[in-house]
């Protein structure tokens, strides 16, 4: 999909409804976007209201509400299904930084830089009850609780995450002291524990206590962090920072990273050039520079194996089976090499099949074919079990092949390659799809089916 172009300006929030068919965006062009996903074109014209920029963007859980918080000092509602304004909501007297809408949805939060959080009937559109002050900054984040009964606030500068008790709408005594501007918040399901994130750190809170849980701070990061999510099983945390890089935290224990940077050993003795993690994530693989593939164990770090070690030349990609017992790599000694995950060992001799470098490997969804894509303008597709090359291909590209990826109800193959072309096979035949179809001038280096393959 072409990138979605509307904004005159910076682009400042997107979010996504919560069924995934739309995405909302706002920013310095002063008027609200929404797209359709499938289509990639706009679902109403632009949603004009504001006279300044706005902020923050919001879909109400149950996605028939758009809340836009703007510089204007106003927030507007509008109506997914009609893309009309249903209400315009006036109170603050500064810039609005934030909006969240409640779990239930009835409830919609905003922070201003007039140093107040204000709670909204969504249904109305009024103020409900008075502004929640105590606030010696302005709050540049809002999060609720997963059940609705608290709602926190980051400041800016102030160096403290505040906490209300949305029975009572009172401040809670639990004071939580981060050591800066607050940039991202995000409760635990359960409510006892609240990350925060802020310049340079995420630490991790007792909601009873206000005391920080062992091993927090975490610190990796070298520049600003801008956000911070909780997976849905909440055993990790990941945060994305001004650094360039995500990070990925143990959140259960809070102990420590998930891998440290500073502490980390070298994983090769030269650049690492591709990366894989096992389906049950036990494992990690890497290919190098150094001719090597390593196998790691996700929990410790440690290597499960020696380097795994057959290619006489520089590893250029490395996967897995999706059923975690195959382990395939490539290398510009133009060969594809298969080994037994479990143990280490090479699995028979190397797959001939291609006169140019293979850069890149793939297995399909049913752990049965392998694809491998080459310098030589053609993917080759093996049978993993007798590793025979399948009767689908070789399969001419336009050019080099680079990315390629199986739908996963195993029925299309794709292939993207230097020259910007999307190629389209029907696995068990070699029928093209369609005519390939170029989407930059540039080469496609990753590509990937969404889960309905659509």
């Amino acid at each position: 999909m072409a990138p979605l172009r509307g904004d005159t300006g910076q682009v400042i929030s997107v979010a996504f409804a919560p069924n995934g068919q739309h995405v909302v965006s706002g920013g310095e062009g002063n008027v609200v976007h929404v797209w359709n996903v499938t289509t990639g074109q706009s679902a109403f014209p632009p949603l004009r209201g504001h006279s300044d920029r706005i902020q923050s963007v919001t879909f109400s859980p149950d996605g028939a509400l758009i809340a836009s918080a703007s510089g204007d000092k106003t927030i507007r509602l509008w109506s997914i299904e009609t893309g009309l304004e249903v209400s315009v909501m006036h109170g603050h007297t500064g810039s609005i930084r934030a909006v969240a809408f409640s779990p239930n949805g009835q409830v919609l939060a905003s922070a201003s830089d007039d140093k107040t959080v204000r709670i909204w009937s969504s249904r109305t559109g009024e103020g409900d009850g008075d502004p929640l002050d105590n606030l010696e900054r302005m709050a540049l984040c809002l999060c609720f609780a997963s059940d609705g009964a608290y709602l926190a606030a980051g400041l800016s500068g102030a160096s403290k995450v505040r906490l209300w008790d949305m029975e009572t709408r009172e401040l809670s005594s639990v004071v939580i002291c981060q050591g800066s501007t607050v940039t991202s918040l995000a409760f635990s399901s359960n409510g006892s524990r609240l990350f925060s994130a802020d310049v340079e750190c995420i630490r991790s809170w007792d909601l009873q206590t206000g005391r920080e849980l062992p091993g927090s701070p975490f610190f990796g990061h070298s520049r600003w962090i801008n956000s911070i999510a909780l997976s849905p099983d909440e055993l990790f945390i990941a945060s994305g920072s001004d650094d360039r890089t995500v990070h990925i935290w143990d959140a259960v224990s809070g102990v420590d990273e998930v891998v440290r940077p500073q502490q980390a050993q070298p994983a090769h003795s030269n650049f690492l050039t591709s990366l894989a993690v096992s389906p049950a994530g036990t494992f990690i693989i890497s290919g190098s520079y150094d001719n090597s593939i390593r196998v790691w164990d996700a929990l410790t770090g440690e290597a499960r194996f020696p380097p795994l070690l057959g290619h006489s030349e520089v590893v250029l990609s490395v996967a897995i089976s999706p059923d975690g017992r195959v382990i395939a790599s490539t290398s510009r000694d133009i060969t594809v090499r298969l080994w037994d995950s479990r143990t280490g060992e090479p699995i028979g001799e190397p797959l001939p099949g291609h006169p140019g470098h293979t850069n890149f490997v793939v297995f399909s969804p049913d752990s049965r074919w392998l694809a491998s894509g080459s310098d030589d303008r053609t993917v080759q597709v093996w049978d993993v079990a007798t590793r025979q090359i399948a009767s689908l291909g070789p399969i001419q590209c336009q050019q080099t092949a680079l990315a390629m990826s199986f739908s996963p109800d195993n029925r299309i193959f794709a292939a993207g390659d230097t020259g910007g072309f999307i190629n389209l096979w029907l696995l068990g035949s070699d029928e093209q799809m369609c005519a390939p179809f170029q989407t930059s001038p540039g080469g496609i280096t990753t590509i990937s089916f969404s889960p309905d393959a659509r």
